[in-house]
């Protein structure tokens, strides 16, 4: 078929460029192809940034058994989680009114509580005898693995702690009706209770339960030397300590459940429901956005995995026999473990991973600390297993040991390490004269021969208590105003 020109048609005509050629020399001209460039940017660029972002941090293997540990259910007919709550929603408040003389009651015993915190005790009777029945359930779960949310309204802490100064009070009333067992039993129901909270629950159970053993102990120290307790009677609690000690939960149950609290979290929730939570301190229109486009919220699950991973290949492990804190973006994370084989990031390397997210470093800020508390409770724990044993020898020698090595092994298998000690060294002792002191490096990890001036003052350089004469001097101390009460 002959291709027809048309008559009108020139030479320059079909020199002319096609349409397409036309708009593309368009769009060259630079007042149309700079705004397009600019506009493209302005799309493209966010989404090859978050790209960037997310190619920064690897995926993480996965740390534990997630499956199994998911199957770990306690049923019903042997879960204590019920009676707990009875016990908490039954637990009337101390009046503010009542704060002062309830404080010395707690540091000072059942004789300083004034009539109206006796008939508090009494009203308050209910949800001690739930909380008694927790104690005597073989175990407790409040809520199954991977199910756990963050509650920021719970007053469980609070209560926690204030139900077991009732039970303290309570004790002391027996000690003084010289029913010295029945007290000790019912301070050991509290630690097992204790034990209970934190056996299956979070990181905030975990503490919740080394306060209130933390504060146990403490009397459990106070009523053994009491003139009115036996040999048998401390022996009978010596042993119900070390078979408590020996089942006491693992740690790293509480970084497992939070593991998976973030995962969920950061696969489940809206960047507005991480927002809102961990707050943005920017308009909410543009905080959002920010959060998308900088690699939430993967990265944060991905940062987070590769902290709690490491954590958890430490955390069980004493002090002295883990691998060293460290970190470059004032994240400390365990360094690698050199007896494993194949690729670990370096601890450096890990802290930058989630300093590179803003909810991870909001996730991760308080690992550090929360690991030094558990060292520093395991601490006292020791501390008090040994004060017993010491206030044993006592009665039946008329004197406390020269040293701590007479103790075993009648009374003690060995002497504990100090569980704050960066190398492997047992817990610190002296006898001074009718007195005796025993004590932990503390924080700094350095011995300071003993330097406490009150019985379990965290802001000591050393972690002690004091037995004998001496330690109702502490005691002197530690209820005057300025004296501080915390565990």
């Amino acid at each position: 078929m002959t291709n027809k020109v048309s008559p009108h048609a020139t030479s320059d005509d079909q020199d002319q460029p096609s349409r397409a050629v036309r708009l593309l020399l368009w769009l060259l001209q630079p007042k149309i192809d700079i705004p397009l460039c600019v506009f493209v940017a302005l799309i493209v660029g966010p989404f090859a940034y978050r790209g960037m972002r997310l190619s920064l941090i690897p995926e993480p293997p996965e740390p534990f058994d997630i499956a199994a540990f998911k199957a770990d259910i306690v049923p019903d007919d042997s879960n204590a989680a019920s009676l707990l709550i009875e016990a908490t929603k039954l637990f009337v408040p101390v009046p503010a009114a009542l704060n002062a003389n309830f404080d010395d009651a707690i540091h000072q015993g059942w004789e300083a509580a004034s009539e109206d915190v006796r008939k508090w005790c009494t009203n308050n009777r209910p949800a001690l005898d739930a909380w008694l029945k927790a104690a005597r359930m073989p175990d407790m779960q409040l809520f199954k693995p991977g199910e756990f949310q963050v509650d920021p309204s719970s007053n469980d802490m609070s209560s926690t702690r204030h139900i077991t100064h009732l039970l303290i009070l309570e004790a002391d009333r027996l000690r003084i009706g010289k029913k010295q067992r029945e007290a000790y039993e019912l301070l050991l129901d509290g630690h097992r209770v204790a034990d209970h909270i934190a056996r299956r629950g979070s990181i905030l159970d975990t503490l919740i339960a080394e306060v209130a053993r933390a504060d146990v102990g403490s009397q459990l120290v106070k009523h053994a030397a009491s003139p009115l307790t036996t040999s048998d009677d401390l022996k009978y609690l010596l042993r119900e300590l070390q078979d408590l000690e020996r089942t006491r939960p693992a740690h790293s149950h509480a970084i497992k459940v939070e593991y998976l609290w973030i995962h969920g979290f950061t696969t489940q929730k809206s960047l507005y429901e991480m927002s809102e939570m961990i707050g943005s301190g920017s308009p909410e229109d543009l905080f959002l956005p920010l959060l998308y486009f900088r690699g939430e919220p993967d990265n944060t699950r991905k940062a987070t995995g590769h902290l709690h991973g490491r954590t958890l290949e430490q955390i069980d492990k004493p002090r002295h026999q883990r691998t060293k804190l460290r970190g470059k973006a004032g994240f400390h994370v365990f360094e690698a473990d050199p007896t494993r084989s194949g690729h670990q990031w370096s601890a450096d390397e890990i802290s930058e991973f989630v300093d590179a997210t803003h909810l991870a470093r909001t996730f991760g800020s308080s690992i550090e600390h929360i690991i030094r508390a558990y060292d520093s409770y395991a601490a006292r724990r020791d501390m008090t297993i040994v004060a017993i044993a010491l206030e044993i020898h006592q009665r039946e020698y008329g004197h406390y040991p020269d040293r701590l090595d007479e103790l075993v092994p009648n009374l003690l298998p060995t002497i504990p390490d100090d569980a704050l000690a960066a190398t492997k060294t047992p817990l610190k002792y002296s006898r001074e004269g009718d007195s005796a002191k025993l004590w932990s490096v503390g924080e700094n990890e350095t011995d300071d021969g003993g330097a406490f001036t009150q019985a379990w003052n965290r802001s000591d350089n050393d972690l002690g208590i004091a037995l004998g004469p001496l330690q109702k001097n502490l005691e002197q101390k530690k209820t005057s105003p300025s004296a501080s009460d915390e565990p």
